[in-house]
C-alpha cells in the first residue's frame, strides 16, 4: 500500500557505497584516490577522523565509513561545531589577559594540570607566573606584527611549552618586560596572537617604560639587535 510506505531517509553524506570501503575512505580523505567528495562532506569527516585524534585508520580493510543518513550526519556536523567553539574559547582565552601558566583552566587537556605542578617545582624564580612577577600585564597589540619578534624568539627558550590533543602547540615566551604568546596548527607556521607588558604602555603608544627608567618615543625603531657571548678563561675564579 503506497500510502504506508515509508520512504528510507535522505542522504545527507556522499560517502555512500562500497567504493568507500576500507583503506579507500582514507585515502580519500588524504586526498590520494577517487571517488572525490564534495568540500562540506570533506572538511567534516577530516575533523571526525583527525589521525591526532582518532585510531580507526588501524582498522585498515575492516573500516566501515559512518551513517550517511540525513539525521545522523547533522548530529556529526551539531557536534563538529560544539569542537570547534570549544577550540576558538580555548585560543581567546590563551590570548587573553586572564591566561594563567601554573592553571589553564578547563578548556584545556586535564593532564596538563599534573605538569604545572611539575614545572612550577623546577622553575627558576624568574619563571614565576607573569601576573605574580609583575602584576597586571598590558596588551601589546602594536607589537604582534613586528618583524622583529620573529628573530627575537629565536633567540628565547620558551617558558611554557604545551601540546593539546588536537596537535595545536602553544607557547610563552618572556622577552624583558614582554611576554609572547604563539600557536601554532600541526604543520602550520607559529603564529604570534598576543603581546603583553609588565609595564603600562608610554604615552602616544610606545614601547614600555620601566619605572624610573628611560624611556623610548613613539617613532623610534629598532634596527639590530646584538648578541653578546662572554668567553670563561679555565682556571678563572
Amino acid at each position: 500500500d503506497d500510502a504506508r510506505r515509508v520512504d528510507a531517509p535522505a542522504l545527507a553524506g556522499g560517502w555512500k557505497g562500497s567504493e568507500f570501503a576500507g583503506r579507500a575512505f582514507f585515502a580519500c580523505l588524504d586526498g590520494d584516490g577517487a571517488p572525490a567528495l564534495e568540500d562540506a562532506d570533506l572538511a567534516l569527516l577530516r575533523q571526525v577522523f583527525n589521525p591526532l585524534l582518532s585510531d580507526r585508520r588501524e582498522d585498515v580493510d575492516r573500516f566501515v565509513p559512518p551513517d550517511a543518513s540525513f539525521d545522523y550526519v547533522q548530529k556529526l556536523r551539531g557536534l563538529a561545531k560544539q569542537e570547534e567553539v570549544v577550540l576558538r574559547q580555548r585560543k581567546e582565552h590563551f590570548f587573553g589577559g586572564d591566561f594563567s601558566l601554573d592553571d589553564a583552566g578547563p578548556l584545556f587537556p586535564w593532564h596538563w594540570a599534573s605538569s604545572f605542578e611539575i614545572a612550577r617545582d623546577h622553575a627558576a624564580a624568574g619563571q614565576a607566573n607573569s601576573a605574580e612577577r609583575h602584576g597586571r600585564l598590558h596588551e601589546r597589540p602594536d607589537f604582534k606584527d613586528a618583524a622583529l619578534l620573529d628573530h627575537v624568539l629565536r633567540l628565547a627558550p620558551p617558558v611554557f611549552d604545551k601540546v593539546a590533543e588536537d596537535g595545536v602547540r602553544f607557547r610563552v615566551y618572556r622577552l624583558g618586560a614582554l611576554e609572547v604568546r604563539t600557536a601554532q596548527e600541526p604543520g602550520g607556521e607559529e603564529a604570534v596572537g598576543a603581546v603583553f607588558s609588565a609595564c603600562a604602555p608610554a604615552e602616544g603608544g610606545g614601547s614600555p617604560r620601566e619605572p624610573g627608567g628611560p624611556g623610548v618615543d613613539a617613532d623610534e625603531r629598532i634596527v639590530k639587535v646584538v648578541e653578546y657571548v662572554e668567553r670563561v678563561h679555565r682556571g678563572a675564579p
